[in-house]
């Protein structure tokens, strides 16, 4: 029973871990690139662990409300509630730190998109190994980790810059998103 157990841990991770690999890579480059210094490593791991665990809840959410269930429509409607939901929670992390530098809303966005892209992949890899096994969801993993280099991060960084640069030196207020 322990033997199983211990071969079911070493599955999850070899699932898990790799979902993270790319995007945190791509986090590290965008934090050397933040120069003023203002965000810590360890703020940037809370910001990608709280829009990881909020990220996938907040997209089911919203794709209830637009009503995208699992039709045909959703493969072409699926990507609008991914995005509302990283931009609604760029717009918390960036009105709760207060950011003031563009640099600065493009590495929190590049946090927020790293933890849905990571939670979002593992979630693939672990569902992909109960359908087809482990190659087939280790292989989608290496895809998907190579697709992330322009993926989520980099359009959540995107939403982050605007967002710093449309609130100038005021606090960031719902009127800057319109």
């Amino acid at each position: 029973m322990y033997f199983v157990a211990a071969a079911y841990s070493i599955i999850a991770m070899l699932l898990v871990v790799p979902a993270f690999v790319m995007p945190l890579t791509i986090l590290i480059f965008f934090w050397e690139m933040n120069i003023p210094r203002n965000i810590s490593i360890l703020d940037l791991i809370k910001f990608v662990m709280f829009a990881g665990a909020i990220s996938g809840v907040l997209t089911f959410v919203i794709r209830n409300i637009l009503l995208i269930g699992d039709n045909a429509a959703a493969h072409i409607a699926g990507p609008i509630p991914e995005e509302i939901a990283k931009f609604v929670l760029v717009y918390l992390l960036i009105k709760k730190k207060d950011s003031k530098y563009i640099l600065n809303g493009l590495l929190i966005g590049c946090a927020v998109g790293v933890g849905f892209a990571a939670q979002e992949s593992a979630g693939y890899a672990v569902w992909l190994y109960d359908e087809v096994g482990f190659s087939q969801a280790q292989s989608t993993n290496i895809m998907r980790g190579i697709l992330a280099l322009g993926g989520h991060s980099v359009w959540a960084s995107m939403y982050g810059a605007a967002l710093v640069a449309a609130k100038k030196t005021d606090t960031l207020k719902i009127s800057h998103i319109a």
